[in-house]
């Protein structure tokens, strides 16, 4: 449907970049085919690229590059916040079991999973400081982000592990 409205306003660019985009998902998404023999970074990358390769692919079209890395992080940032929220109603994920893997965590896995969370949000909000005027808008999103989750997991509470 995409391409048909994209071609039907003679939009061959835009068609480019989803196609593009489309390839380098799939090719994201075999990288994690093994994931168990993957570290948290691979998986992080990986996953991160999944979810914001189409927004970076415009990005790089429309010369605003410096939107990518805050696209990057921020919709990684919600990618594990959702995999977080799973994994205390007492599912598992790749990236939560990396991180747990990783920490070699047997007590507090909860407070290691928050420290990546920390990280990825800080690291959105450095690199949301290069967009000076859009800067207040991401943190307005993240802190939003963080907002609905925190609010799911008071909900959840009873359910933590």
């Amino acid at each position: 449907m995409h391409y048909y409205l994209l071609a039907e306003k003679k939009q061959l660019p835009m068609i480019r970049i989803f196609s593009q985009a489309i390839q380098e998902i799939n090719e994201y998404k075999l990288n994690l085919y093994d994931v168990n023999t993957l570290s948290y970074i691979e998986i992080q990358k990986n996953t991160a690229q999944i979810e914001s390769v189409l927004l970076q692919n415009m990005a790089d079209h429309f010369d605003q590059t410096n939107w990518k890395s805050v696209m990057n992080d921020f919709f990684f940032l919600k990618r594990l916040l959702m995999e977080k929220a799973e994994w205390i109603k007492g599912r598992t994920s790749p990236i939560i079991h990396s991180i747990i893997k990783e920490s070699g965590a047997t007590e507090d896995q909860l407070k290691c999973i928050e420290e990546k969370v920390e990280d990825v949000k800080d690291r959105l909000l450095t690199n949301s400081k290069e967009l000076l005027s859009f800067e207040r808008f991401v943190i307005e999103h993240v802190d939003e982000l963080i907002g609905r989750f925190s609010f799911q997991k008071g909900i959840e509470e009873g359910e933590l592990r």
